[in-house]
């Protein structure tokens, strides 16, 4: 399937997460936007943090916030940390107890 062409980031984010990529990258967003100038990509970024519309998690990584959690302006780490740790190229593990606790069998 080729690739859109999106003239604006803000719906370019909200293609990504109608297509349940709730995960950036900045060099992703930069690759796809390369004809606009960094200080205009910056820009797009802090403004629609402001807006309640992505987190900045780590330095360039960002996640869509869902319509659900944007009164809290935060995602739940279970939503990104996958999709983190492979941008990190990082092993990791979810401990037995935060695993019990997600399936509500935990104290």
């Amino acid at each position: 399937m080729p690739e859109e062409q999106f003239s604006d980031i803000e719906d370019w984010i909200t293609c990504h997460s109608i297509r349940g990529q709730l995960t950036f990258s900045r060099m992703e967003l930069v690759a796809n936007f390369s004809h606009l100038a960094e200080q205009t990509v910056k820009n797009n970024l802090k403004r629609l943090i402001k807006k309640n519309k992505i987190y900045p998690v780590f330095k360039g990584f960002y996640a869509v916030i869902p319509i659900g959690y944007a009164l809290m302006g935060i995602v739940p780490p279970e939503f990104y940390i996958d999709d983190l740790m492979k941008h990190l190229a990082r092993p990791y593990y979810v401990s037995l107890l935060n695993a019990a606790a997600f399936y509500g069998a935990a104290h």
